[in-house]
């Protein structure tokens, strides 16, 4: 099941429906690219622009990569010998999304604030970060001695844009 760490109602806007099609534009006449829309079950349809490339762009391609993060490449033919650049990234310290959505920031189990990786929780506190945190393995045979880590003023990397309904002890014996 898909995991849900990024909505925008700023890039696609609509009441009713579900997209059917996205599609990426690139306009080097305007230095604009963005998407066209089209809302299945729904009269709405609708372009957003995404960014503005500074110099004259040729191509432009989205690239969701293996880190969760979406960036934008656009090809500047006026550039010695063209280039590719990052013309823009969802999850970036310099605009609106942080880099503590994206799934795995600060590896398995660590604690990001203000796009940084600030701790690694462990069972008597939080020791200092590193992108290898992850939760140690569970050693213990009998069910009824596992339990999970109190850790207080922490939220999940996910509860911006989904909510758990509440934290409850099963009793396992």
């Amino acid at each position: 099941m898909p995991i849900k760490y990024w909505f925008s109602s700023s890039w696609f806007s609509f009441e009713k429906g579900s997209l059917e099609n996205v599609t990426l534009k690139s306009d080097p006449e305007s230095f604009e690219f963005g998407f066209d829309f089209f809302v299945a079950n729904s009269t709405t349809s609708g372009s957003s622009i995404i960014g503005r490339p500074v110099k004259n762009s040729t191509l432009t391609y989205l690239r969701l990569g293996i880190d969760g993060n979406i960036r934008f490449y656009t090809y500047f033919l006026d550039v010695q010998d063209g280039v590719w650049k990052v013309t823009y990234t969802l999850f970036d310290r310099d605009f609106d999304e942080s880099e503590c959505q994206l799934p795995k920031r600060c590896g398995k189990f660590g604690l990001c604030e203000d796009n940084q990786c600030v701790g690694c929780p462990l069972e008597n506190g939080i020791l200092s970060s590193s992108n290898n945190c992850s939760a140690k393995p569970v050693v213990v045979c009998k069910a009824s001695e596992f339990h999970y880590y109190k850790i207080e003023g922490v939220e999940h990397y996910m509860s911006k844009y989904t909510v758990g309904d509440r934290v409850s002890k099963v009793n396992w014996s």
